[in-house]
């Protein structure tokens, strides 16, 4: 599960937060649900009509991270690694429940922001 924060959400929470948060009070700020990062990605590609990327068997990404240390020893990077494998796969989510006990209300579920994101991005090419 991953948190992620959609710029509508993260401006109207700062804007009512200057207005109506408490001083001192740490606010974790992030969409209201967190996401599986598959179905971020999957959310993007229905958005652009195109394929969802495959699965990929982590034990096949772990034999590449295995077969591409030899390139380290040559002094070159391989675009995955360990450390990379781990900061895709690690569940990152942020606990929300002060920002929502504070009243505030998020714009929409993030799901509306992705469509539009991609909006503007297809449209820009």
């Amino acid at each position: 599960m991953r948190s992620f924060l959609s710029v509508g959400n993260a401006a109207s929470a700062i804007m009512y937060l200057s207005q109506a948060g408490v001083n001192g009070r740490i606010y974790n700020l992030a969409d209201e649900a967190p996401l599986p990062l598959v179905e971020f990605i999957d959310s993007l590609a229905d958005h652009m009509k195109v394929h969802r990327p495959r699965n990929v068997p982590m034990l096949a990404i772990r034999a590449a991270i295995n077969g591409a240390e030899p390139l380290r020893w040559m002094g070159l990077r391989s675009p995955i690694n360990r450390e990379s494998l781990r900061k895709l796969t690690a569940s990152f989510s942020l606990d929300v429940k002060t920002l929502a006990a504070s009243g505030f209300r998020w714009l929409d579920d993030g799901l509306a922001t992705r469509k539009r994101m991609v909006e503007a991005f297809l449209a820009s090419r």
